[in-house]
């Protein structure tokens, strides 16, 4: 059997800083109990401190349980593996379901999870991969509103684990601790209560040991001085914004979410995208805290009206000027950040007027962009070339821009810009006329700014923009 040893604090350290969001208590916008385990559970289920730990106590099997509450979408649920054991072969399983374990209460709880409650109706469950199953480990996961539960271990994204789940009924965990699993317990909040110097170094470190540290040049991430959000009077207040859970094929998300790390070994695929459409006047502020200056190239920014989660990471070009061919409306920016130094902080938001401004280490902002605002408009990032790893910061509101719009001439003193259209057949393929009602999408306004104009062109919104631009 495992030797029952606590989570170490370098773990903790992946999951602390947590800017006041939730772990195993709902969310930051409803609030409820701590996660516990259901008085309803297998025949070889035993409950420990205070129902937070469940225990096989013989066997391999009959190790079913439950929460003892629906969870919420979009809760971050950590469970840590408590104890492994070496005796059986099998790990744990876990997933969600839409039965109330209180069904369960007269009559017998099943032996398995898998196929005993995934063979029916309004279950969902599977695996963990067996290389995860270390005792100590931390396993993270949520819910979001189109069904799909994402998970990661020890503070590093894995992905998706179970989609098609049904989120208009209450939902469920269960865990199945199968075979080798002999323990988890759901994480009490007050273990992530660490010093916030500590916190931010050990999560700095885990991150660091990511990128190949042979082909960094520069510090892989900032220190944990520059990195302490606020820490002086000139430093504003960040409302929390994070990175959404759809993202290229060679990111890592951290278990919060704020920090994106591209494999060292990949220099494409490195797209994250915000949680959600970004407002008028709101600025986006993000941080390099990690590059390899192995290859060339830097950041490719752009706003979309594509909802992220309706898409999958093999549906995203490598090359990010490509996603002029993609669906929807996609307006970007090839390399807005050239080669950026580490501790280089970014700073993007969008106008009442629809430009999209830069600005650079609290420099002078400049606009980059003209888009279309009547859209509800995610950010998104592509970590290519030598920038290795960002932190989002966070949000802050700005005062309210009332500048008219830049002239058409100034395009021809600004840098050079490709703007490309699908050709005319396409174009008159995704005429409104053509479109299902369900799918249509409201025309806009025409703008007498001529990169609104080129975007707009059709009046359809599934049309692009596309500028490279060296920033």
């Amino acid at each position: 059997m495992g030797n029952g040893h606590g989570t170490p604090s370098s773990l903790l350290g992946s999951f602390s800083d947590l800017g006041g969001i939730p772990v195993n208590q709902g969310t930051i916008e409803a609030r409820l109990p701590q996660l516990g385990f259901h008085a309803v559970h297998g025949q070889n289920i035993v409950l420990q401190k205070g129902g937070r730990v469940a225990r096989r106590k013989e066997s391999f099997c009959k190790g079913l349980a439950f929460s003892n509450r629906p969870v919420s979408v979009n809760e971050n649920v950590c469970i840590r593996l408590t104890e492994v054991s070496t005796s059986w072969s099998g790990v744990l399983r876990f997933g969600v379901t839409n039965v109330d374990p209180e069904t369960y209460r007269t009559i017998q709880v099943p032996k398995f999870a898998c196929p005993d409650l995934t063979s029916k109706e309004g279950f969902w469950a599977k695996a963990l991969p067996e290389r995860y199953s270390v005792e100590g480990n931390i396993l993270h996961f949520s819910i979001t509103h189109t069904g799909d539960l994402y998970y990661g271990v020890n503070g590093i994204h894995k992905g998706v684990f179970l989609v098609g789940i049904n989120v208009s009924l209450p939902v469920w965990i269960i865990v199945d601790i199968y075979g080798n699993s002999v323990a988890v317990e759901f994480v009490d909040p007050s273990d992530f209560h660490v010093p916030c110097s500590a916190s931010i170094t050990s999560r700095l470190t885990s991150i660091s040991s990511t990128i190949n540290d042979s082909a960094i040049v520069e510090p892989a991430v900032a220190s944990s001085q520059q990195l302490q959000l606020g820490a002086t009077s000139s430093s504003p207040n960040f409302d929390s914004l994070r990175f959404h859970q759809m993202a290229g094929r060679h990111i890592s998300l951290n278990s919060l979410r704020n920090i994106a790390t591209r494999c060292g070994s990949e220099y494409t695929q490195g797209y994250v995208f915000s949680e959600r459409p970004i407002r008028n006047n709101e600025k986006v502020v993000i941080e390099v805290i990690g590059v390899q200056q192995l290859y060339k190239g830097g950041l490719a920014f752009g706003v979309t009206c594509c909802d992220p989660s309706t898409l999958r990471s093999t549906d995203l070009p490598d090359d990010s000027s490509d996603l002029i061919e993609m669906p929807q409306y996609w307006v970007g920016i090839k390399d807005i950040a050239l080669q950026p130094r580490v501790n280089t902080v970014l700073s993007f938001w969008i106008t009442d007027t629809g430009e999209v401004k830069f600005e650079k280490d609290q420099g002078f902002p400049r606009t980059v962009l003209h888009v279309d605002n009547t859209l509800p408009l995610y950010m998104y990032f592509d970590l290519y070339g030598s920038t290795q790893a960002i932190k989002m910061r966070g949000t802050v509101p700005i005062t309210r821009s009332h500048s008219p719009l830049p002239k058409v001439t100034s395009l021809s003193t600004s840098a050079p810009t490709r703007v490309a259209l699908p050709p005319l057949p396409t174009m008159i393929r995704r005429e409104p006329s053509s479109l299902s009602s369900s799918r249509q999408a409201q025309p806009y306004e025409f703008s007498s700014n001529i990169m609104r104009v080129l975007c707009g062109f059709f009046q359809n919104p599934s049309t692009h923009c596309y500028r490279n631009l060296e920033a």
